[in-house]
């Protein structure tokens, strides 16, 4: 893995992103409808998506900054809030992949095969390194826009928004 890997990534995921906010803002009464997935409708599941990207990128990265540190509390205020518009949704996914972009642009060699310290869900000490972090990041958006896209299917909404090789060619 290397810094264009994560970069292409970072690009496919934003543009993503823009499909979907424009797809939910024709469609917003499927995209706040109340349990419509396990996280409640779909915006709180992205909401959810957009919590777990800054949250990796804080610990894998930035720390304690300011921006990234402002931005996480914002999204954990709209996790609370519970069935976010989808311009509220929108305008915080634009800023997490403007983190994301930053970030992938700045890596460096060394920097992705850095072991990362983490602990699990239940306290337990380990270490990875960065890039395995970084990939585990956007599998868990992947996997979550899968979800997404199951909620549309079975709302009849047209949503073939996934195709990688679509943004590589």
């Amino acid at each position: 893995m290397n810094k264009e890997t994560f970069a292409t990534f970072a690009l496919y995921n934003r543009e993503v992103n823009q499909v979907i906010q424009t797809l939910l803002t024709v469609h917003e009464d499927v995209a706040t409808a109340p349990g419509t997935t396990w996280f409640g409708s779909v915006t709180d599941l992205l909401a959810h998506i957009a919590s777990g990207d800054i949250g990796w990128i804080r610990h894998l990265w930035y720390a304690d900054e300011p921006a990234p540190r402002e931005l996480s509390k914002r999204i954990a205020s709209m996790v609370e809030q519970k069935n976010p518009t989808v311009a509220e949704w929108a305008a915080i996914r634009g800023e997490v992949d403007a983190v994301i972009d930053s970030f992938c642009e700045g890596l460096s060699p060394g920097v992705l095969s850095d072991a990362v310290r983490l602990k699990s869900p239940h306290g337990d000490a380990y270490s990875l390194p960065r890039w395995q972090c970084l990939l585990h990041m956007f599998n868990h958006q992947t996997h979550h826009r899968g979800q997404l896209a199951q909620v549309l299917d079975e709302k009849k909404v047209e949503n073939d928004y996934s195709n990688l090789f679509r943004y590589l060619l």
